[in-house]
């Protein structure tokens, strides 16, 4: 039985799901695959394909963070049961966040989680939602933190009808525009813009840093499984009368699935845009011959083979430094060239730029023999592309939900 839109009893295919209500967006980016395959009932389990069932057990959590705690602001009540009374308002223990909203001084909150929540009252009705890092941040997404490197607080992304008569939000960067219903997303309470909206702005709120910021904003959504490149450039397509969209244009163009720290897509810029090498692979499993695991690096160059990795804070650990020793010594003994960065150095975009070239150089004219394969033993399961992960992860919430 195939219904008028093409697709299957319940709705999976191979492809993409058709619209559906928010909510089930809002499952799909917090749904335990596994858990939420044992919870279904076995007679739903057997209509689906054996190849969909083994893939959904293969299906890992996606690298989000927990956005952290906080408490919607909430209105004077009489009663004191649903808000302060208007004497308790008028305390040390309670917080004004706007016009006739408070929070309880004690409650226990995250940042910049509350942050974002005390900006739900401002929006108006239906007109208004949270986007850019703040969205992001509230859909889980890692690196959105509304922060600058100097620790002051960026403003919160608020996408506002475009006839809207409110001009200012405290705290808020303000963008206007027609705002569809698809768009918003309720995620905790907080009416929020969809993942390619969102990003879209993001990318788009600092001019100064413009192609680079955009392509890292890109690139540590699709790490969060939030989107995917073919997604967001349908996303784009259908923006070509908007301001901006030729930035964002760009940054699909050169954009890429793989990269899982801003600091690995800067990296990967540099080999690009700077010192213009071809595009590397990121985060790809590399094996020997005989089918052993070598590692995972950061940016790896196919052709020329050369691995790039950039090593963070983390790295400085005793323990962690071994193991980095460990992993060069794989692979420089399976043939690979090996340069690393450390904090600091993507400051002087020229002198990495010209090491990489050099490191590409040696890796092309060495006589070592190459005894590494990008080939996948039997032993390991093939990859799941990120728009399979995404689709089967909204096909459960689909039969979550029903």
């Amino acid at each position: 039985m195939v219904s008028k839109r093409g697709h299957g009893r319940r709705g999976y295919v191979n492809g993409e799901l058709p619209p559906t209500d928010p909510h089930l967006h809002d499952v799909a980016k917090v749904i335990d695959a596994a858990q939420a395959l044992a919870r279904l009932p076995e007679s739903v389990v057997a209509e689906l394909p054996v190849d969909v069932i083994a893939e959904v057990r293969r299906l890992r959590p996606p690298p989000r963070i927990k956005p952290g705690r906080f408490v919607l602001p909430v209105q004077i009540d009489p009663t004191g049961m649903a808000g302060p009374t208007r004497a308790q308002a008028r305390s040390p223990r309670w917080r004004r966040t706007s016009a006739n909203r408070w929070v309880p001084v004690d409650a226990r909150v995250d940042q910049p989680a509350q942050r974002i929540a005390d900006l739900e009252p401002r929006l108006p009705a239906d007109t208004g939602s949270i986007t850019g890092w703040a969205a992001l941040h509230l859909m889980g997404a890692r690196w959105f933190e509304g922060s600058e490197a100097d620790g002051s607080e960026r403003p919160v992304g608020v996408a506002l009808a475009a006839d809207g008569k409110r001009r200012e939000v405290p705290g808020a960067l303000i963008w206007r525009e027609v705002v569809l219903p698809w768009e918003v997303w309720p995620l905790r309470g907080i009416p929020c813009r969809s993942v390619e909206a969102a990003v879209f702005d993001e990318m788009r709120s600092r001019a100064k840093e413009s192609l680079r910021h955009a392509i890292t904003v890109l690139e540590m959504a699709m790490f969060a499984e939030l989107t995917s490149l073919r997604r967001f450039q349908e996303y784009v397509a259908t923006r070509t009368t908007r301001k901006w969209v030729g930035l964002a244009r760009q940054a699909v163009a050169l954009a890429c699935e793989g990269p899982e720290s801003p600091r690995e897509s800067a990296m990967r810029l540099v080999w690009e845009l700077d010192a213009e090498l071809p595009r590397p692979l990121c985060n790809v499993d590399v094996f020997s011959l005989d089918g052993s695991f070598i590692g995972r690096p950061d940016l790896l160059d196919p052709v020329a083979g050369v691995v790039g990795e950039y090593d963070g804070a983390h790295h400085r650990s005793a323990e962690q430094r071994r193991e980095d020793l460990r992993r060069e010594e794989a692979m420089r003994h399976a043939g690979l060239e090996y340069f690393a960065l450390v904090e600091g150095d993507l400051r002087d975009r020229h002198r990495v730029a010209e090491r990489m070239i050099r490191v590409r150089n040696r890796a092309l004219s060495s006589p070592r023999p190459r005894t590494w394969t990008l080939d996948r033993p039997s032993w390991a399961n093939p990859v799941l592309t990120l728009d399979r992960r995404l689709y089967l992860r909204e096909l459960l919430a689909r039969l979550t939900v029903n």
